[in-house]
């Protein structure tokens, strides 16, 4: 499976440009050669959060990532608000190449639980990571997780923070023994502090295969193996 993670520049006035932006950074994903299978977007990608979001707000932001889910063929990850039972929250999704959304992860006051969805490069968990929290519950049965992540720090800290993440993250690829996905946003220093990115992806014993640059819109390109363990078996010499 070839996947896309797009770690793209927020903007923290309006969520209309950030749709815009996200909207370029999927089809610039798709436009590569080879094209992605897989294209992951960043936790936040709408943008900031206020008290005027309203449902339209949040369906428009869903039909225009399905939409070029279905025009180019390919499957989708983003993490923006949800309207549920609890009211406004952040929330991950994944639509398949017919635009469909087939998973939902939603935050809660615990660990947002990680639906599996069965698709033709194996059983693809789907995870949103904010700040320090970065779960999933119910990941075990996966063989790759995705995750839409969102983390800030201040410009002296953003060394730490991603040093953090890679051991955080490669310990939970170790832990569940199978590839992991990140997304993480980027932009200027808001109020001291700036989102920091992040992007990058882990093989299942935890190494780190490939990262994007600091505090840059970047599109980070990979090839991985999901599942891994069946295909390694098939590709071993015989006798």
């Amino acid at each position: 499976m070839r996947v896309a993670l797009v770690q793209m520049s927020l903007s923290m006035r309006g969520r209309s440009e950030n749709l815009t932006r996200c909207v370029r950074a999927l089809v610039a994903a798709a436009e590569a050669d080879p094209a992605p299978d897989l294209v992951v977007l960043p936790a936040g990608c709408d943008g900031p959060r206020r008290a005027e979001v309203s449902p339209a707000m949040v369906h428009g932001f869903a039909e225009s990532l399905a939409a070029v889910s279905r025009e180019w063929g390919i499957y989708t990850a983003a993490g923006f608000l949800h309207f549920g039972g609890s009211g406004l929250v952040e929330a991950a999704r994944l639509y398949d190449p017919d635009g469909d959304r087939i998973a939902l992860c939603a935050a809660g006051s615990g660990p947002a639980s990680c639906p599996v969805c069965v698709t033709p490069f194996g059983r693809i968990g789907v995870a949103l990571a904010c700040g320090e929290e970065i779960g999933p519950e119910g990941a075990e049965d996966c063989e790759g997780l995705i995750v839409t992540g969102r983390w800030s720090a201040r410009q002296e800290d953003l060394a730490s923070l991603r040093e953090s993440l890679r051991d955080r993250f490669g310990a939970l690829a170790r832990r569940l023994a199978v590839p992991v996905c990140l997304a993480g946003p980027v932009s200027e220093s808001c109020g001291g502090e700036m989102l920091a990115g992040g992007t990058a992806v882990f093989d299942r014993d935890g190494r780190c295969l490939a990262e994007a640059a600091a505090a840059v819109p970047d599109i980070l390109f990979q090839e991985i193996l999901v599942p891994d363990t069946p295909r390694r078996a098939e590709e071993a010499p015989a006798g």
